[in-house]
């Protein structure tokens, strides 16, 4: 004889709303909105290393190219597949599925106690390489244009910038040379001058575009750099005749280094150099580079 219980019933309505949720790409918090745009790859296939805009085929990377970066030559070696790079587009993380999903296992005392070990010896390791100087370097490029060894000043009249006073030391092969200490050290390069118009359209606005994107992909607010970036450029446009244009180690025509022939850099006759504090990032490096920034310092003395 059957229970007194009386049997469930959905209606087609309840089903079908069900059914919708289970197979929904929506909600899963921070992951959940970074996986609906594309994820680390975005929804298209290329990306320009410019201003960061998105194209599906090198047909129409090309075509973005050739109106808004027309003055740097075309090269489509520098536009690597973003799905392959990242496995992929939209993976649906936030997709629950039919909600019968297995609650996660609790670890053994075992495994918390190879985890403990595992962790120590991590820092263990990391102990054992030693640590030096802080790096800082180019949010977009990644290449290190600085480090924490360097007395960072306020600029004055623009604010979100400082400036770096390098100095003039002998050559590695001696001889009595003496070369630019940060221009060594960094592997800065000369860049084709530009007047300011040109700079400001096809460097600077496209790079704030690009440093912009950085920020929020670091989970970051851009305001403040976007301010920066704002207020500087009355300034910049009023020096704009003391500054020599450079580019980082990788020639990445998508940043710049500025080198500021100030009156201080002209008596020294080491250049002086304006960096955006919201356009880097600090990390700490190995023992190389701090190693070879204790022998030009040394050579320095």
């Amino acid at each position: 004889m059957g229970g007194k219980a009386k049997p469930k019933k959905h209606t087609a309505k309840e089903m079908a709303k069900k059914a919708k949720f289970a197979n929904q790409n929506k909600g899963g918090g921070k992951a959940g909105a970074a996986d609906r745009k594309g994820g680390k790859a975005g929804h298209a296939k290329l990306k320009c290393p410019i201003c960061m805009q998105q194209a599906p085929d090198l047909k129409s990377m090309r075509m973005h190219w050739d109106s808004k970066h027309g003055k740097i030559e075309w090269d489509e070696t520098k536009f690597e597949d973003q799905h392959k790079k990242f496995g992929g587009t939209v993976q649906g993380v936030a997709v629950k599925g039919s909600g019968n999903t297995k609650k996660t296992k609790r670890k053994t005392k075992a495994e918390k106690a190879a985890d403990k070990r595992k962790a120590k010896q991590v820092h263990a390791d990391s102990s054992k390489r030693g640590s030096g100087p802080a790096t800082i370097n180019d949010i977009v490029t990644g290449d290190p244009v600085l480090t924490d060894a360097y007395q960072r000043v306020p600029l004055e009249g623009a604010e979100g910038l400082f400036v770096v006073r390098s100095k003039m030391v002998d050559a590695a092969g001696g001889g009595g040379e003496k070369v630019d200490d940060m221009v060594t050290a960094f592997g800065y390069n000369a860049r084709p001058a530009m007047k300011f118009p040109d700079f400001a359209k096809g460097v600077f606005k496209p790079w704030c575009q690009a440093v912009k994107a950085e920020i929020l992909k670091a989970g970051n607010k851009p305001k403040p750099f976007m301010q920066s970036a704002k207020g500087a450029v009355g300034w910049l446009k009023t020096n704009w005749g003391k500054f020599e244009l450079m580019f980082s180690k990788s020639n990445n025509p998508a940043s710049f280094v500025l080198a500021f022939w100030d009156d201080e850099a002209n008596a020294s006759g080491a250049r002086s150099f304006v960096f955006f504090t919201h356009a880097l990032v600090e990390k700490k490096t190995g023992m190389a580079l701090a190693a070879s920034l204790a022998k030009l310092k040394v050579a320095g003395k």
